[in-house]
């Protein structure tokens, strides 16, 4: 198979990892953008107090989720989607923390997934000042609109873009080949860890 790969975006009600409230997934299959996966919900109880911070970056209100399911409910569609490709995010320290955070307050085990960062990728191609996913969505010439950052779904798009951007400017046809290609490994995530 050849670039497949499932970006992710999570936004959080608060200040904790663990208070996801919304994820949007962007499926690349042989580099081209297959399918799309947006959804709202509860963060696991205890950790679902909206805090005013949060809801200014991306203006989930409280009654927004209040009818919603709880993450938990919806993993098992999320896993499914996912479907053992790897994962992409923009900073993936943060997004792979939030999946981990969010399912131990749900008292469930960690998925085995690989995963891969564009934040990270970004510094070893491009030479700007940030490398937040604005910046190198335009240093990679992938179309940007300000007023739609932070919908999950759209920057799990611009994530999925960044990377068919960064694989043709490698001439990688893997996701394994663009990241050797820039010296870096592909991260892992298991049931008691990850690396």
């Amino acid at each position: 198979m050849g670039l497949s790969f499932v970006a992710l975006d999570f936004e959080t009600a608060n200040s904790s990892r663990a208070s996801a409230c919304s994820l949007g997934m962007t499926k690349v299959v042989d580099g081209k953008i297959v399918d799309s996966k947006y959804e709202l919900f509860r963060p696991p109880d205890g950790y679902d107090l909206f805090e005013p911070r949060n809801i200014a970056i991306h203006g989930i209100h409280p009654e927004d989720v209040a009818n919603k399911k709880r993450f938990i409910e919806l993993w098992p569609a999320f896993n499914t989607f996912i479907g053992g490709l790897p994962v992409v995010a923009h900073n993936a320290s943060f997004d792979i923390s939030v999946l981990r955070a969010t399912l131990t307050a749900s008292n469930h085990l960690w998925p085995q997934l690989e995963y891969a960062c564009t934040y990270v990728a970004s510094k070893n191609l491009f030479d700007i000042a940030r490398h937040r996913l604005p910046d190198v969505a335009r240093a990679a010439n992938v179309e940007w609109d300000e007023d739609q950052h932070h919908d999950a779904l759209f920057d799990s798009r611009i994530c999925a873009e960044i990377v068919l951007a960064l694989s043709n400017k490698q001439n990688s046809s893997t996701l394994m080949e663009l990241l050797t290609s820039l010296n870096l490994e592909i991260g892992e995530l298991f049931e008691d860890g990850w690396y």
